[in-house]
C-alpha cells in the first residue's frame, strides 16, 4: 500500500502541532524536522524550527530558518 505524500505531510504537521500544544517542544522540533524532510520549504516548519533554535540559544540556525520561512510565505505576518 502506497502512502499519499500529502497525507503523510499533513499527519506530520498535525503531530508536531499536538506536541507543541502539549508543551513537548523537543518532540515538536523533531516533528517539524520530519516535515522539512518531505517539504524543505514548508513555511510553518521553518518558522517553528527557527523559533525553537532561538529558544535553545543557537546562533546560526534561527536566522536561516526564519529567512527561509519569510521567502516561502511572504504574505504570512509571522514569517516576515
Amino acid at each position: 500500500m502506497t502512502i499519499n505524500p500529502a497525507a503523510k505531510l499533513g499527519a506530520l504537521v498535525e503531530a508536531a502541532d499536538r506536541a507543541m500544544q502539549a508543551g513537548r517542544l523537543e518532540e515538536a522540533a523533531q516533528g517539524w524536522e520530519a516535515v522539512l524532510n518531505l517539504a524543505p520549504d514548508h513555511p510553518r516548519a521553518l518558522l517553528h524550527l527557527g523559533q525553537h533554535a532561538l529558544y535553545c540559544g543557537q546562533r546560526q540556525r534561527p536566522r536561516s530558518c526564519l529567512q527561509k520561512a519569510a521567502l516561502a510565505d511572504p504574505g504570512n505576518p509571522p514569517c516576515r
